[in-house]
């Protein structure tokens, strides 16, 4: 056999694939997960006031593990002692004022003295000379 059988050609078929294009979406999904262990926080930090007084309000999310922004409001104290504070404060400030313009009188009183008291011992002292 010189001849070998040969295969007829056919034309060459492209498959389209048939695909269903859809717009996403960007959302925000919650996951939860269970599951057994210790959760080590990334950051812990150790809240110290620098007043003291009758808490008023405590911030829901100020607990343990909560999540915090910055800015958000943890804590109010009564401000009633705060107020009586700065009203204090301003009353001896008053009294302060009060004391120092007295001072000043009294200093307006003892140079006019002074200036009195110059003048009759100028005087004396003339006189000192004359019967000397």
């Amino acid at each position: 056999m010189t001849n070998k059988p040969r295969a007829n050609r056919t034309p060459r078929i492209v498959a389209v694939p048939l695909v269903e294009m859809l717009k996403t979406k960007v959302k925000n999904h919650q996951t939860t997960i269970y599951a057994i262990g210790n959760v080590i926080p990334a950051q812990s930090v150790n809240l110290t006031p620098r007043i003291g007084g009758l808490v008023v309000s405590v911030s829901s999310n100020f607990v343990e593990g909560g999540l915090l922004k910055k800015g958000d409001l943890l804590v109010e104290f009564d401000s009633t002692d705060y107020l009586l504070a700065i009203k204090q404060s301003e009353n001896e400030v008053a009294k302060a004022q009060y004391n120092f313009k007295l001072e000043q009188g009294r200093q307006v009183i003892v140079q006019r003295e002074s200036q009195l008291r110059g003048s009759e011992l100028f005087k004396h002292c003339v006189e000192m000379k004359k019967t000397n």
